[in-house]
């Protein structure tokens, strides 16, 4: 079996407590004056006991103190209508955190007690950093989010005009906008021809989709034919797995399979739900699910790929009569290429002499094709004589003039 691809994870669970020392500055204490007094410093030679990276890493301090402390100033010092000087303050002060892995969760956790009215005090917070050449990609992009949430016409109107070439920016507000009002973004995002319709579109239905799955996917499929939401078509069992779980989304899916949603949907969601259902721990999820519809015309080559694993070890003749009832050509070649693999270059001769009439014939002879090439480019092209259908002959014949023009004069 194929192993499953690697996880990726994401969290905050890599920043360690004593990291809190380099930004928490403590208040001097009569009863620390008294400690220190106490213990005077040891004599040269002596022995000096550990010192912590900071006083508060050692009481259990982190990160979450500081934002949590920050956060109660800046409520307290709300105003409507007003920009929070305080707001700015803290925020600048984060700015000022050199380690990454503490700086970004402290700002994320402050950065929610943005209001519409300070984003533009936050943004030339920004302006004023980069003239002094420091700049912080990842927390501007989490405001420009923050911001299209809060107030999307007017992000969008500050950020994307100024930075419209720059569409990792663009993308983060027109999500944080998406999120809130999709209908909305996406009218203002049709009339704005100097930036990228099908970033802007992405974005908005990842926006909707991190919060209502349902909701993107009924968007995406009322546009049928834009190419800039059919790119996104996979997303939706994204979204679903991320709200529901697999157990949730393949009863979903099942649906999806057998209702009137256009092939190009099923077909790309399908593809999502095979590579998570390869990541998870129970890899053979995969093969079940791609096996499951195995009769549908639009299977993607990714369940073909399944299908075909899910056959080595058996008899491999046996196996193409098997995958030759698919009515997938894209998962038909990928499942004959890794039986093929397995069989050999030899066996598959053999095979194929014995069974001209098969309907698996020709995908075999141009799998034979692509092989022997690159070992023996003559009986490679007395293959491709045998190929029947024109789009694989032709293909058959590419492949045998690419390595014939790729092969080393003879000195």
């Amino acid at each position: 079996m194929k192993p499953p691809l690697p996880a990726v994870l994401y969290g905050t669970g890599m920043i360690s407590a004593f990291a809190a020392g380099w930004f928490l500055k403590p208040t001097a204490h009569p009863e620390t004056t008294l400690a220190l007094a106490a213990h005077p410093a040891q004599p040269p030679g002596g022995r000096t006991p550990p010192k912590s990276a900071h006083p508060l890493a050692a009481s259990g301090a982190s990160w979450l103190d500081a934002a949590s402390a920050d956060l109660a100033a800046v409520r307290a010092a709300m105003q409507p209508g007003v920009v929070n000087q305080e707001l700015i303050d803290k925020l600048g002060g984060i700015l000022s955190i050199g380690d990454a892995s503490v700086r970004s969760p402290q700002w994320q956790t402050v950065l929610t007690a943005m209001r519409a009215e300070d984003a533009p005090a936050v943004k030339e917070l920004f302006r004023a950093k980069a003239k002094d050449g420091r700049h912080f990609d990842s927390e501007f992009e989490a405001f420009c989010h923050r911001w299209g949430q809060l107030d999307g016409p007017a992000a969008a109107q500050s950020i994307v005009g100024e930075y419209a070439g720059k569409e990792q920016i663009v993308a983060k507000v027109m999500q944080g906008w998406g999120s809130r009002d999709a209908g909305a973004a996406l009218a203002w995002a049709s009339q704005q021809p100097g930036i990228s319709q099908g970033t802007s579109i992405g974005a908005i239905v990842e926006g909707l989709g991190q919060s209502n799955a349902r909701g993107a996917e009924a968007l995406v499929l009322a546009n049928p034919g834009n190419d800039a939401f059919e790119r996104v078509h996979g997303r939706i069992a994204s979204f679903m797995v991320a709200q529901e779980g697999l157990s949730g989304a393949l009863p979903w899916f099942d649906q999806i399979a057998s209702g009137d949603s256009p092939d190009k949907f099923k077909k790309a969601n399908l593809e999502t739900l095979l590579r998570i259902a390869n990541q998870s721990t129970d890899s053979s999820q995969a093969i079940q699910l791609a096996r499951q519809y195995a009769d549908r015309g639009w299977l993607p080559s990714a369940a073909g790929e399944q299908i075909g694993l899910a056959y080595l070890g058996q008899d491999p003749a046996s196996s193409l009569g098997e995958i030759a009832k698919m009515p997938s050509t894209d998962a038909q070649t990928t499942a004959t290429r890794i039986i093929l693999d397995q069989w050999g270059p030899e066996a598959t001769s053999e095979w194929l002499v014995a069974n001209p009439q098969h309907p698996l014939f020709d995908t075999s002879a141009l799998q034979l094709v692509e092989t022997l090439a690159k070992t023996d480019p003559e009986a490679a092209a007395a293959w491709v004589t045998q190929i029947k259908d024109p789009r694989m002959h032709s293909c058959a014949n590419t492949v045998v003039r690419m390595n014939q023009r790729n092969k080393p004069n003879p000195e």
